[in-house]
């Protein structure tokens, strides 16, 4: 709704006024009779989680939680029955594993039952022609809706996929995505995934990625027309991907978009209406008088607001009001988005997930909600100072991480050429005590030891920039990340700075130890 107010209203609202006008007198006045039972569907062997009618209207899928997708015809019926009945179309479809000989063979030797797929989503082809069903095991089947013949087994998630939707007219494109935060936009005809849509990719810069952990996808639909798809997220984001350049006026919104009163409690009033608790009014009297916000309930600034207001949002935002710019034209952050990342969400929702499931299982092993959540957030947030890092230095994380390895490759390849060049080798009982350390002209010199003997190592930091293409102060940081990083004290040295200041400062940009 916060997107929608974004546009100018002017003749939707009269649209929605045709709209209403034309149902008045559709519904009859009188009230509607007591549902019944016209037949009862028997075949599934557990909890039926799913039914789908087909677009034609005269089919109808059902999944169970028996592992099988069950296919009904509506027919004409004969003397003695009701003049319209369903039965059963096909023999079931049943969703197996896909075999895997090693992994069946080892089954068989411990006389293990194989484990039962749950059936996630189903979907018919835009024609009827065929039947969709996404499993646990992270595949997508195809059926011939006519034979029950399996045609196609999708695979590309790596986890699963709640998310399954076929093309409102073109009868060969379907979309799928999962918990892996992948989108696939699939041919069912010939079983090839034609595009891929990450949820890491969708962090509002002009390039770059979220940082782990993956943000799980839980809902999305093609558009009336097939033109576009809309995607949702467990971190309450909304992904629009679409054929075209993209819309200015949607690149022009925040990020964030919430109303001030978005979470406050609410009741209903005499006449029915939903209405705020404080103040008492329904809570369509506040459109438009909102502030509109950040997640962190933040309002935006008053210029932004009157622009929003009066729908010169676009305007506003191109001409850098309130130093906003159009989405995805920057390397900056929005503040709320540095200090709370979708990321922190998606990954305490996986943790309480995981802690659910173990529960089904009777597991022993669970933590408290409180360490479960709180674990979560904390592993999140230092992934993601790991992507402030790296934009400070402007550069994105999958950037930083290759200049981070160059660095360390350049390292080791100096050490290394420093120890052939003075022919001193790390055996037996060590060698003398080394001298302390000591910088010469810009060269700094690093002090190193091993579990098998001492030996000198000068390291030069601006001849390390010029090979991994870098500044000599990034390089400093990572040979001193790489220092601090080594738990083993396989590796000690110092560059210039006392140990216990040294010690303090960050461990680099996710740069690996060398030993």
């Amino acid at each position: 709704s916060a997107v929608a107010a974004m546009f100018e209203d002017t003749g939707i609202q009269q649209q929605q006024q045709q709209q209403l006008q034309h149902l008045d007198g559709f519904f009859p006045s009188a009230d509607w009779p007591v549902p019944a039972e016209l037949q009862n569907l028997n075949g599934h062997k557990n909890e039926v989680i799913q039914a789908e009618f087909s677009h034609g209207g005269s089919r109808l899928a059902t999944a169970s939680l028996d592992g099988s997708v069950r296919v009904w015809q509506l027919i004409h019926g004969a003397k003695g029955k009701p003049k319209l009945f369903w039965q059963e179309a096909l023999p079931p479809l049943m969703v197996v594993a896909v075999s895997d000989p090693t992994a069946a063979a080892r089954a068989r030797q411990r006389r293990e039952q194989a484990q039962a797929l749950v059936i996630n989503h189903i979907a018919w082809a835009a024609d009827d022609s065929k039947i969709l069903a996404s499993a646990s095991d992270n595949i997508i089947r195809v059926w011939c809706a006519h034979t029950g013949t399996l045609l196609q087994l999708l695979k590309g998630h790596s986890q699963q996929a709640h998310v399954l939707e076929t093309h409102p007219y073109d009868a060969r494109l379907a979309l799928s995505a999962g918990y892996d935060g992948q989108t696939y936009l699939w041919d069912i005809t010939t079983g090839v995934a034609l595009k891929t849509f990450s949820s890491s990719d969708t962090i509002p810069l002009a390039r770059g990625s979220w940082a782990p952990p993956v943000i799980q996808l839980c809902d999305g639909h093609f558009s009336p027309d097939g033109n576009a798809i809309c995607i949702a997220d467990v971190a309450g984001q909304f992904s629009y991907y679409a054929v075209g350049s993209p819309t200015p006026l949607l690149l022009s919104g925040p990020h964030d978009q919430f109303f001030k009163k978005d979470y406050d409690p609410i009741m209903h009033d005499e006449a029915g209406f939903a209405a705020y608790m404080d103040p008492p009014v329904p809570c369509y009297h506040l459109k438009g008088q909102q502030p509109l916000c950040d997640n962190q309930f933040m309002p935006y600034a008053d210029e932004f607001q009157l622009a929003y207001r009066e729908g010169r949002v676009l305007e506003f935002v191109r001409s850098g009001g309130a130093g906003m710019s159009l989405r995805g034209t920057c390397m900056t952050l929005p503040s709320s988005l540095q200090l709370w990342p979708p990321t922190v969400t998606a990954a305490v929702w996986k943790a309480l997930e995981d802690r659910a499931a173990l529960i089904a299982k009777g597991s022993s092993r669970i933590v408290s909600e409180a360490t479960a959540r709180d674990t979560a957030e904390r592993h999140a947030l230092e992934e993601h100072s790991k992507l402030l890092a790296a934009l400070m230095r402007g550069m994105t994380l999958k950037e930083s991480e290759q200049r981070a390895q160059q660095i360390t490759q350049a390292v080791v390849q100096r050490q290394q050429q420093q120890q052939s060049a003075t022919g001193l080798v790390a055996s037996g009982a060590g060698l003398a005590a080394a001298e302390a350390p000591s910088t010469q002209g810009g060269r700094q010199r690093q002090r190193s030891g091993s579990l098998t003997g001492d030996f000198d190592v000068e390291v030069d930091l601006e001849e390390l920039a010029d090979m991994a293409g870098s500044d000599s102060d990034y390089a400093a940081d990572q040979v001193k990340g790489i220092i601090i990083d080594d738990k083993a004290d396989v590796l000690r040295a110092l560059l210039g700075f006392d140990v216990s200041i040294f010690c303090c400062v960050s461990a680099g940009y996710g740069t690996r130890p060398f030993n």
